[in-house]
């Protein structure tokens, strides 16, 4: 089974588009429907936006999720 992380980055660079996410989302499950999905976190990333990461990945008929709390000395 396929192993993907959906990364929406703060810092510099401007968080990827929920709606780029969707689309990468389709065209990995087309490639691979066992794919499974990890989104990772650190307190620096509201809930909101994490939750909306995760019903981006059921709206593409991802079952396979696992969400990861990043903590400090992780970095």
């Amino acid at each position: 089974l396929d192993l993907i992380e959906i990364a929406r980055a703060i810092g510099p660079n401007p968080p990827e588009d929920l709606g780029a996410i969707s689309y990468h989302l389709a065209a990995i499950r087309r490639q691979s429907p066992d794919v499974k999905v990890v989104v990772r976190a650190d307190r620096r990333i509201r809930y909101e936006h994490v939750r909306a990461v995760m019903q981006e990945v059921a709206r593409n008929d991802i079952t396979a999720l696992n969400v990861a709390a990043i903590a400090a000395e992780d970095r």
